[in-house]
Order: C-alpha cells, then sequence, then structure tokens
C-alpha cells in the first residue's frame, strides 16, 4: 500500500510551469571559435497563482541566460534567451537550473554536436607585445593521443621571428566525440620599434591558422607629484 500511495503522489504532480525544457541545435561547424548557438526558451504559468523565479545558475560556464526579475502572472509568458558556447570538435550539453518560488525545479538544456573547420588555433589572438609578460600557445585537434601531431611550421612576417616547443597532450577524447587536443607553447621575438606582423602555423592535412601580433615599447608612466606614495619632494 505504501508503494501505490506513493505512485499516486507521484502521478498527481504537475508542473506550475510549461515549457519545452530541451532544444537540441543538432550538427553544427565552427569555422571561427567560438561559435555562438542561442534558443529562447517560452516559460507559461500555467498555476493559479503567480510564480518567481527565485534562482537561476547556469550549469557550465559555457552557458549564459538572461532570467525574469518579475512575477509570472497565471498564463503569462515569459521569453528566455539562452546561449551555448562552441569552442571545440564533439557534443556539447549546457543549460540552466531554475528554482521557482512554490519550490519547483526545473532544467532547460541546450545540446549541440559540433565540427571545427579549422582544428588548429593560437591564443591570445591577436598577439599584443608591448612589454608586458604573455605566453601564447597552439592548440590542435588530433585523432590520436598516443602519437604527438607532425610539428608545426611556422610563417612569419614583418620581421618577427617565432618557433615552437614540442607537442604535449592537453586532454583526452572523451565520450561525446570530442578528439584529444594537444597544445604548444609558441616562442616570440619581436623586432624594434613599433609594428604589426603575422604568424601562420601549418600542420600536414589540415588548415592553416593565424595569428595577428603588434608590438612596441611599453607604455611609459609619468607620476603625479600629488599621489605619489612617497610624497611630493621636499621644497629646498
Amino acid at each position: 500500500m505504501i508503494a501505490l500511495a506513493a505512485t499516486a503522489v507521484w502521478w498527481s504532480f504537475q508542473s506550475a510551469v510549461a515549457v519545452d525544457r530541451d532544444f537540441d541545435a543538432g550538427p553544427v561547424v565552427i569555422d571561427t571559435p567560438p561559435l555562438i548557438i542561442e534558443h529562447t526558451f517560452e516559460l507559461t504559468n500555467i498555476s493559479g497563482s503567480p510564480l518567481r523565479i527565485e534562482r537561476a545558475k547556469a550549469t557550465c560556464g559555457c552557458t549564459e541566460f538572461v532570467a525574469p526579475d518579475s512575477e509570472l502572472q497565471p498564463g503569462e509568458v515569459y521569453l528566455m534567451p539562452v546561449t551555448l558556447s562552441l569552442e571545440n570538435t564533439g557534443k556539447k550539453r549546457g543549460g540552466v537550473h531554475l528554482t521557482l518560488s512554490n519550490g519547483e525545479e526545473i532544467d532547460l538544456t541546450m545540446t549541440a554536436d559540433a565540427t571545427r573547420t579549422h582544428p588548429i588555433r593560437m591564443g591570445p589572438n591577436p598577439l599584443e607585445l608591448y612589454g608586458q609578460p604573455v605566453a601564447p600557445f597552439m592548440w590542435i585537434e588530433w585523432d590520436s593521443a598516443g602519437s604527438p601531431p607532425p610539428t608545426a611550421v611556422l610563417t612569419c612576417s614583418d620581421g618577427l621571428v617565432a618557433r615552437t616547443e614540442p607537442w604535449r597532450l592537453k586532454s583526452k577524447a572523451n565520450e561525446h566525440g570530442r578528439p584529444p587536443i594537444w597544445n604548444a607553447r609558441l616562442l616570440i621575438e619581436r623586432p624594434e620599434g613599433t609594428g604589426a606582423g603575422m604568424i601562420t602555423a601549418t600542420v600536414e592535412g589540415v588548415p592553416p591558422a593565424t595569428m595577428d601580433v603588434s608590438w612596441g615599447p611599453p607604455p611609459t608612466t609619468t607620476t603625479d607629484p600629488e599621489h605619489d606614495p612617497e610624497g611630493p619632494a621636499a621644497t629646498p
């Protein structure tokens, strides 16, 4: 009888909000990452009382959203835009977890199956060399976690000189179809003066990647005597 009572309670539950909770973008192609997928969820208050979203939390860092900041009256529809950011090949899942004022919890989920057309990338891009320390890297999606990709050939313009350290395995393949990702540190020598150029990385069998680079002397700083932590110089 306990089992029957529990079943009856379960079937009597009805959500206070009508919404299509799952959106699948299907296969998508990433040409220049990140690729932003956007979907608007329609939430309808089908209860007889006003509702508030007391808490809204993204389920991953790749998700952004705009939650309502006012009550949803009975019958009212709220359009809630949610975006999913895609960087790498493979299936991606993200979304938003909502807690309503009546205690109900709702998960809105977005999924996509992404493929990168250019599996090499370099960052930060653009790269600015103006005196501050930077650590540029190159990443590549490769079909093997046991054998590193071929050494990338770097082509530089406008007097830039660059070389790459050996590939290192950054992350293994996962169950969602993402291939292993390798990375390598870039060592860059900038010319004297001020200028801008480009570095192109080529690995056999895949499209190349480019990085825009600008450089110059470190910015000069001047100290305002009135704001000098040592105070203004003494007057002789």
